[in-house]
């Protein structure tokens, strides 16, 4: 945790998430310059437009770490991960962050490692909704043996531990899910289909 109440995380995304969402971060900064520009424009004090244009930034042109933590609420308001949960004990917290790369299926596409500062109490929300979906699950693929083995393992073994791990939600999993549903890539979808529907 750092001194503003964030919480520095490593997770991997799709690379054309992370791509999308570069692209954003970007169209958002020429905005605001654009913005502030303007206001300048029409006899606004620097300094003061500068300061209109963080105003607004918030709500016009949020950070990448901003879609990101408003992306995860939201997949953490689904169903199945909104609990409520018991709070995470210091061994199951410490146990978590040495978990490793957790066993889980296959993700389609190419992963890229990205690297956010979210609000500290809403890291500690993601780690608790994925600890508590998925502690029984992993402590089964442990005690059978079934966790780093997937290379090894062939028929009903390997079927049980694919059938386990698909129930895992690792935080780095549920972020993927986060960014998929509610993310540009979701937004993108939207935008086509929108403009498929106007064109019909």
């Amino acid at each position: 945790m750092n001194e503003n109440g964030k919480t520095n995380m490593t997770v991997w995304v799709g690379l054309t998430t992370a791509r999308l969402l570069q692209k954003m971060s970007e169209d958002h900064r020429k905005a605001e310059k654009s913005h502030v520009k303007g206001l300048e424009e029409k006899s606004m004090e620097r300094r003061a437009a500068r300061i209109e244009g963080a105003a607004l930034r918030a709500e016009r042109w949020p950070t990448i770490e901003t879609v990101v933590a408003d992306c995860i609420r939201a997949r953490l308001a689904e169903p199945d991960l909104c609990g409520p949960w018991h709070a995470l004990t210091n061994t199951e917290a410490a146990r978590l962050a040495l978990s490793g790369r957790w066993p889980g299926p296959m993700v389609p596409g190419v992963l890229t490692e990205r690297n956010y500062s979210l609000p500290t109490t809403l890291a500690v929300g993601l780690r608790t909704a994925s600890w508590r979906v998925s502690e029984q699950a992993l402590d089964l693929l442990e005690r059978r043996g079934l966790v780093g083995a997937g290379p090894g393992l062939s028929g009903a073994r390997l079927a049980e531990r694919n059938e386990l791990a698909a129930i895992l939600h690792s935080p780095g999993r549920i972020v993927r899910q986060a960014l998929d549903r509610y993310g540009p890539v979701a937004a993108t979808e939207a935008e086509a289909d929108t403009a498929a529907q106007g064109g019909s």
